[in-house]
């Protein structure tokens, strides 16, 4: 993980600066912190690691959270290392947790947001069937980092049920 999150082509596209060791430990040590939950709407974030089947290699991340800007909503996320970007991962991972999302947590919605510069990503997002709504704007200071963030959704009577793509 600290491998990923200390690659600063990483974390150009995410709300932080490039990690430290010890940054990295604290960040892990908080994503475990929240797995202390009984029912989906007491859920903060559930992360997984992204596994190459043929290495057993972690290549990234991927999850389903509270959205930081809206914790009434419940957002897509996924991060690989820039040696396995393009090979269509990010967007299995996605896919993945949308269905998850919606077949097994119940969720009505889930929402995607990125950079606008962040075009690999939108693609992702577009790929499994969330929409483009708008530009996030007149943020409150807490949430700074994500001003301008472009908002994608999908509802579950829009997933159908089906791939959701």
């Amino acid at each position: 993980m600290h491998a990923m999150l200390s690659d600063p082509r990483v974390v150009e596209h995410l709300p932080h600066e490039v990690m430290s060791r010890q940054d990295t430990e604290q960040a892990l040590a908080r994503i475990g912190g929240s797995y202390e939950f009984a029912s989906v709407r007491e859920m903060k974030r559930c992360s997984l690691a992204v596994v190459l089947r043929e290495t057993g290699r972690v290549v990234g991340w991927c999850g389903v959270g509270r959205l930081n800007i809206d914790p009434g909503e419940f957002e897509i996320y996924y991060g690989l290392a820039s040696d396995h970007w393009g090979r269509g991962i990010a967007t299995e991972s996605a896919k993945a947790l949308t269905a998850h999302s919606f077949l097994a947590l119940n969720l009505e919605r889930v929402v995607g947001i990125v950079y606008p510069e962040n075009a690999a990503s939108r693609r992702v997002l577009e790929k499994i069937g969330l929409t483009y709504r708008w530009q996030v704007t007149g943020l409150p200071e807490e949430h700074a980092a994500f001003e301008g963030v472009l908002y994608f959704d999908m509802t579950r009577e829009e997933f159908g049920g089906g791939s959701g793509s």
